[in-house]
């Protein structure tokens, strides 16, 4: 027979519960905390008896049998309640119960009530003899009630065992946030004994501060925030403090108490993280080491393919080449006694001499192509003007060239050949894509970096390319070649493209050089960014502020953004987000809801103050939106609930939606 528990108080439902597994027959299938939740769970279980109480939150007892009788005639109540008014009696008969037990006779009446109704009979307890069983004495009735207290020992004993065995450490406060309960696993990573901690605040003991030192305010903590709210907390980050003083990193969830709808408390679980951010700070060690040694041997791999044209340009110049010369040298001494040849000797004599011609100029054209022997000889500005004057013949594409007088001035040899290589693969781009018939490159050199500007007025580069291009997900293998020449620099590589054209920007680093010239007319990348000026600012240069006052979130949040091909700018605390977002031109703000010094949505509020176009992400452990966040945060996203993809399309999203 299947039995469905219905009371309020989970201890009580618990010595109910007690009771009815003595009995082999019986099969507990649900318990409900309330009528209303009676009512759901019975018609999801259907249950062949219900042991209902009455007086309970939402929805009574009494209603509660209506509709269960309502919705399912078959099943049978049982009330069990305090009351034992024949008024309550008759009301409980009248909506459809088949027995009646009073609260303190369970530990015998009950199973006697369920035996009863199986039978179809009816089984009534009530004051004064008024019943179908005997009414007990005194003295049973004290009996009774001693077993029924022992039945809800036994049951609280389960339970705490249950609790003081979990590997996870478990605590409970009051309103108050006095500790009420505390497990042994949560006494051995606290270092303070159950008996010491025992009616203190909670966060007075083991949460007051912040690693820096700096104070953590009671009304600034996210598990006090359940207690006040009566929200959930999930996998929220933190750290707690140990009796002797020392900090260690935790994941804790947090659920409010609650008892007749007012939160009365909050429980607390929570496991030490330790080894797992150890672990994880290993791994994300072991990753920037292999990304080290990858882009090292990226680096080696196109020094090599560098030298290795250089080589075969000089074998072409100094092999092939010299021996056209020296076959066009003889030929002339043939040519000048041509006139003692037949006539179709001559012409033949003369067609030779146009294909030698022309096998020397093909020879030497992919000689300097291979490398310019003017990038060695004149440098870096005279090589380009080269190329590009010859591109221009080539491909009948219209070259403008604005380059800074003596910006190759003192440039590192390895710099200059990235810089030409670069040119070199955007012109080829714009002549094999674009369908352009002009193309323009601009390069500017200021104190502390060198910036290229490649653009075309053609189709553009089409939109499920772009995308790929934007996500890093994909690029061609120039692309790719452009993006690690920059990187072995420190540099970075924007690409921006619509139907009216596409434009390649590139700026590099270079340590050390100071330059005379000011008033540029071409901006470096950092100082579009910086810019809140008209210029069209593309979702390809989007610039990302992470906002995150533990360096254990910043992180893979930081990698995960720049692997997305976003510039990303990172800030530790929330005045310091705003001031960077004062100073720069920001797309996009992820910061983290629970901050010390300055909260989450305190710190959205004032940036869209400053500029309420720009999308803000807000990232925490609460899985409902906060009523102070509505109207400044464009979208919540609960930690550890979501693919870490999730956040890059989100960002998208967002990205796409902005006004330009």
């Amino acid at each position: 027979m299947r039995i469905l528990v219905v009371d309020d108080h989970e201890l009580v439902r618990r010595g109910i519960c007690s009771v009815l597994e003595t009995d082999p027959s019986l099969t507990i299938c649900g318990e409900a905390v309330n009528g209303k939740d009676a009512v759901s769970k019975a018609g999801t279980l259907h249950p062949d008896v219900v042991v209902m109480d009455i007086s309970m939150p939402e929805m009574n007892g009494l209603e509660a049998t209506r509709e269960i009788k309502r919705i399912l005639p078959g099943a049978e109540i049982i009330i069990v309640s305090q009351h034992e008014a024949p008024q309550m009696v008759r009301q409980a008969f009248q909506a459809g119960a088949r027995g009646y037990v009073v609260k303190s006779s369970i530990s015998t009446d009950l199973l006697a009530a369920i035996a009863r109704i199986a039978q179809g009979d009816r089984f009534l307890q009530v004051p004064g003899g008024a019943s179908q069983a005997e009414t007990p004495d005194s003295q049973e009735i004290l009996q009774r009630n001693a077993a029924y207290e022992r039945a809800l020992r036994e049951s609280e004993e389960r339970f705490r065992s249950a609790m003081n065995n979990m590997a996870e450490g478990l605590y409970t406060i009051d309103a108050q946030g006095l500790v009420t309960y505390i497990n042994p696993a949560a006494e051995a990573m606290f270092g303070w004994p159950s008996a010491e901690l025992m009616g203190k605040k909670m966060h007075d003991v083991t949460h007051y501060k912040h690693p820096d030192g700096s104070p953590f305010p009671s009304g600034e903590c996210a598990g006090l925030q359940v207690l006040q709210k009566g929200i959930e907390l999930r996998e929220h980050e933190d750290v707690f403090i140990r009796k002797d003083g020392a900090f260690f990193p935790v994941i804790f969830s947090s659920s409010p108490l609650k008892s007749d709808g007012k939160t009365v408390g909050v429980v607390v679980c929570f496991r030490d993280d330790t080894k797992r951010r150890k672990a994880e700070a290993a791994l994300r060690q072991e990753l920037e080491d292999a990304t080290g040694k990858l882009r090292e041997l990226s680096s080696r791999l196109l020094q090599t393919q560098d030298e290795e044209r250089r080589r075969i340009a000089r074998e072409l110049h100094d092999g092939v080449g010299q021996l056209i010369v020296a076959l066009n040298l003889n030929l002339s001494k043939v040519n000048s006694e041509k006139e003692r040849l037949s006539p179709g000797a001559r012409e033949c004599l003369e067609e030779n001499a146009r294909l030698i011609d022309q096998a020397s100029q093909e020879i030497r054209t992919m000689s300097h192509l291979l490398h310019p022997p003017l990038l060695d000889e004149v440098g870096l500005e005279s090589a380009l003007r080269w190329y590009g004057d010859g591109f221009a013949e080539r491909s009948k594409i219209a070259v403008t060239m604005d380059l800074a007088p003596g910006f190759s001035e003192g440039l590192p040899r390895e710099l200059s050949l990235s810089l030409f290589r670069i040119v070199q693969e955007c012109l080829t781009n714009v002549h094999r894509h674009s369908g352009s018939a002009t193309a323009f490159v601009r390069i500017r050199r200021s104190a502390g970096e060198i910036s290229l500007e490649v653009k075309d007025e053609g189709k553009g580069i089409p939109a499920e390319i772009h995308s790929k291009i934007s996500s890093g997900a994909s690029a061609g293998v120039g692309l790719r070649g452009m993006r690690e020449r920059i990187r072995q620099f420190g540099g970075r590589l924007e690409v921006a493209s619509d139907r009216k054209g596409t434009r390649i920007i590139a700026v590099l680093p270079v340590p050390g050089l100071t330059d005379g010239q000011d008033a540029l007319s071409f901006q470096p990348a950092s100082a579009a960014i910086k810019s809140n000026g008209t210029a069209q600012h593309h979702r390809d240069a989007a610039t990302i502020l992470l906002i995150d006052d533990e360096v254990a979130g910043l992180l893979p949040r930081k990698l995960l953004l720049e692997s997305a091909g976003y510039q990303v700018i990172v800030a530790r605390s929330g005045a310091e987000g705003i001031r960077i977002f004062e100073d720069n031109r920001i797309d996009a703000v992820i910061l983290d809801y629970w901050m010390s010094g300055m909260k989450g949505t305190a710190v959205a509020e004032e940036l869209k103050r400053i500029n309420p176009g720009v999308p803000i992400v807000v990232l925490s452990g609460m899985s409902d939106l906060p009523g102070e966040a509505s109207g400044i945060v464009d979208q919540w996203i609960v930690k550890g609930s979501t693919r870490a993809e999730q956040l890059l399309e989100s960002v998208a999203a967002l990205l796409d939606r902005r006004p330009v």
